[in-house]
């Protein structure tokens, strides 16, 4: 049977779906084990269960994260609910030296290719960071867009080469993995047709995004 030329799936969003796919059943059946086990009445481990059972849904909830940042994105997919989106965020940026926060977050879900935009959007926002700062993100109490993600700490200050990868203005074939996130969220705004800004301060990076004209 030979290709049909209208149907070019996207290999490496479909691979990458299928790999967290593939994973999040095992990670949860640890999740699962050790819950079971401490039912059973065991004693003297509970501190190392409870590492175990952290750090097994800590490793669930970022494979669910992956799957919706790096896999496919249908229109008509299931719509993700904010709050959701807002626990598998927590997971993946969250830490002791990133403090997440969140305005909107209590607004309609996002349709699936907003919310994977959004979700790498913070992983360039987490990049920004440094690893130690603030990420604040405001979404619209109706509607999509616009979409503002503010990043606040010292590694805003060294983000020249990795925004002019988000912008355009350095070629996705200069990419590395320190900056893969940024290549990947240009082309999906792109792809959408969205209109993208950029306002620097010292401290301080802001990213808006809006529907095209709006």
């Amino acid at each position: 049977m030979r290709p049909d030329p209208d149907h070019n799936p996207d290999l490496a969003a479909v691979l990458s779906a299928r790999i967290c796919h593939d994973l999040v059943s095992p990670v949860g059946a640890i999740v699962n084990g050790v819950d079971l086990i401490r039912e059973l009445g065991s004693t003297g481990l509970d501190d190392e269960f409870g590492m175990i059972s952290q750090s097994a849904t800590r490793a669930s909830s970022l494979l669910q994260f992956y799957r919706l940042a790096f896999g496919l994105a249908a229109a008509d997919a299931e719509a993700v609910a904010r709050m959701t989106l807002l626990e598998q965020v927590g997971a993946m940026i969250g830490s002791a030296r990133i403090e997440i926060g969140w305005e909107g977050a209590d607004g309609p879900p996002l349709s699936r290719p907003n919310a994977r935009l959004l979700c790498q959007i913070l992983l360039c926002a987490r990049a920004l960071t440094g690893m130690t700062g603030q990420v604040h993100v405001a979404l619209p109490a109706t509607g999509a867009f616009p979409i503002a993600v503010s990043v606040l700490g010292d590694g805003a200050a060294d983000a020249g080469e990795r925004l002019a990868l988000l912008t355009g203005e350095i070629a996705s074939g200069q990419v590395t993995p320190r900056s893969v996130e940024f290549a990947l969220a240009r082309g999906t705004i792109e792809a959408m047709g969205l209109d993208l800004t950029i306002d620097r301060q010292p401290g301080r990076i802001t990213i808006r995004l809006e529907g095209a004209h709006a």
